[in-house]
C-alpha cells in the first residue's frame, strides 16, 4: 500500500518533492522524488530547508523505517 504524504514544510508551490509512503507488512518505507530545476524560480535554500524539515518529520517519528531520497538535482550541492 502507498499512500501520498502532505507535509506543511515547503511553502512555495515551485519546489518539486512528492513524498510517498509505501508499507509493505512491517517495513514502512518514505519514498522522495525531487526535482531541483536547473534554473529554479526560487532560491536553493529554500529547496534545501523543506526537505530537511520533511526529513526531520519523518525521523521524529516511532519505529522503523527506510527513507529514499531520489531525483533530479542538477547543480545543488546536496552536502547538507
Amino acid at each position: 500500500m502507498c499512500n501520498l504524504l502532505n507535509f506543511k514544510n515547503c511553502t512555495d508551490s515551485k519546489i518539486e518533492i512528492m513524498w510517498l509512503q509505501c508499507i509493505d507488512g512491517a517495513v514502512s518505507s518514505f519514498i522522495a522524488c525531487c526535482y531541483f530545476s536547473p534554473k529554479p524560480h526560487y532560491n536553493s535554500k529554500d529547496f534545501v530547508s523543506a526537505l530537511t524539515l520533511d526529513l526531520d518529520d519523518i525521523v521524529s517519528q516511532p519505529g522503523d523505517f527506510v527513507i529514499l531520497v531520489a531525483g533530479d538535482f542538477n547543480q545543488l550541492d546536496t552536502s547538507f
